[in-house]
């Protein structure tokens, strides 16, 4: 089953910076660049999509600013046990912190 989770600012008028979020994610030597804004997990599936959307609920991987940011979509899957694995939440709660957002879980 896929968990999908997102962090975003709190008005999509905010944004954060771009590079600041690629260099935090490529220094984690945990993902691979599948294309600009795109991330996906190397060991483990997790999928990060950095976007500049105009609304939360209508968004596309195709709304990447290499510029501005104001959401990251974070796909993941349950472990054996039900649980979001251990390196996806280690991501989730890395980026929380960088961009002093919450986590949000997304019905």
């Amino acid at each position: 089953m896929y968990l999908y989770y997102s962090i975003h600012t709190k008005d999509e008028s905010i944004t954060w910076e771009t590079r600041k979020i690629e260099k935090f994610i490529d220094k984690t030597k945990m993902f691979l660049k599948e294309v600009e804004g795109c991330y996906g997990g190397i060991d483990f599936f997790c999928l990060l999509g950095l976007m500049k959307v105009k609304k939360w609920d209508s968004w596309s991987n195709k709304d990447y600013n290499c510029w501005e940011t104001n959401y990251i979509s974070i796909i993941t899957s349950e472990d054996n046990n039900g649980k979001i694995p251990k390196q996806s939440m280690e991501i989730i709660k890395k980026l929380s912190e960088l961009l002093e957002e919450d986590i949000l879980l997304e019905d």
